[in-house]
């Protein structure tokens, strides 16, 4: 998927499905005085993760759009670890883990789309975090299941919903 991928420029993500993308790059570029008056509401709200990643693009002296990129397949093996840990925790055979992790690793509209619109990292996290609240409820660790929720609230507002059907 690494080396299949197609890795779209910043301008080429707005295009092909990353529209929210710009407000998070947007959000990470000025991350000291972020222009509010630009942004939809509901994307001020998802300023947290952006900003880290403007402060390390500044701290580093590096390209945020790099750092969008680096958080993504850090996420990208994050999620394939938990759902592997998941998938292990209910006992499934070696053969059961690797067709499951299959069609995770292999959905277009999973990993590939993350690699090639890095600015919708707020989704890829909510996806890992999620994955950390399952694997919380299932091998009863507070740890997974608080990081789930800490995840969860950074990235969006479905966290509510989450919390309340809890």
């Amino acid at each position: 998927i690494v080396i299949s991928n197609t890795y779209f420029s910043f301008e080429e993500s707005i295009i092909y499905g990353g529209r929210d993308g710009a407000d998070y790059f947007l959000i990470a570029q000025n991350f000291l005085n972020v222009p509010t008056d630009v942004l939809g509401h509901h994307k001020a709200w998802r300023f947290i993760i952006p900003s880290l990643i403007g402060f390390l693009g500044k701290f580093f002296n590096l390209d945020v759009y790099l750092i969008f990129r680096a958080f993504v397949f850090i996420f990208c093996i994050t999620i394939i670890l938990i759902f592997l840990e998941i998938l292990k925790s209910l006992k499934f055979n070696t053969f059961q883990i690797y067709f499951l992790s299959s069609f995770i690793i292999f959905n277009p509209y999973l990993f590939r789309f993350f690699i090639a619109l890095p600015t919708m990292i707020n989704d890829l996290i909510f996806i890992c975090a999620t994955l950390f609240l399952i694997l919380g409820f299932i091998k009863n660790k507070k740890i997974f299941f608080y990081l789930g929720i800490l995840l969860s609230v950074f990235t969006r507002q479905n966290s509510i919903f989450l919390l309340l059907s809890i």
